[in-house]
């Protein structure tokens, strides 16, 4: 069964100013990992294991040894078959996931305005589709008020671990006091 598989070594946001680098990054290097039991997830990352993983699927994995950048361990994001259900995407977040429209609700405190989010990953897409990282900052203001986001995508095999860089593009001047990434192994549309 060949399905999209993303191996994501780690996270970092990049601001401007040096002298207030932050990483708000949960656990960007996926070194600290929960087990739940029938499955583990990456200690302040949202998944999709704890719905499908009553039926023995797990979309996200520890990957270990040559599947690693740096460090002990990487997330290892996979598209798997449902039975009855259908295809579910590999999928994680900074936030919890909907179960039910796989939209990424909350998020982590982040108050910067950072020119790019950087990491490493290796893809191997299954046919044509699309692996995506997706960062979005916003600031509540009488509801959620997007100020600017970044979007990376992925459609070639990268067999080897190659960096990729998510510029942000800002639509308000404002300060975000919330940031939200998203990993995604195919389309959600």
């Amino acid at each position: 069964n060949n399905m999209k598989k993303i191996l994501l070594a780690f996270l970092a946001v990049v601001v401007v100013n040096f002298n207030y680098a932050q990483n708000a990054i949960p656990n960007p290097g996926f070194e600290n990992w929960t087990n739940y039991g029938s499955y583990e997830d990456p200690d302040n990352w949202g998944t999709i294991n704890s719905l499908t993983s009553i039926i023995g699927v797990k979309t996200c994995t520890k990957a270990t040894g040559v599947d690693v950048h740096s460090g002990t361990y990487a997330m290892h994001l996979e598209s798997k078959t449902v039975p009855l259900q259908g295809t579910a995407p590999g999928i994680a977040a900074t936030g919890t996931i909907n179960q039910n429209t796989q939209a990424v609700d909350g998020g982590v405190v982040y108050t910067k305005r950072p020119i790019s989010l950087t990491g490493w990953y290796k893809y191997l897409p299954n046919g044509v589709d699309t692996g995506s990282v997706y960062v979005t900052f916003w600031k509540w203001n009488n509801g959620r008020v997007q100020v600017g986001s970044g979007e990376f995508n992925m459609t070639a095999t990268t067999s080897a671990y190659t960096q990729f860089s998510v510029s942000i593009n800002y639509t308000s001047s404002a300060f975000p006091d919330s940031m939200a990434i998203t990993l995604l192994t195919s389309n959600l549309a």
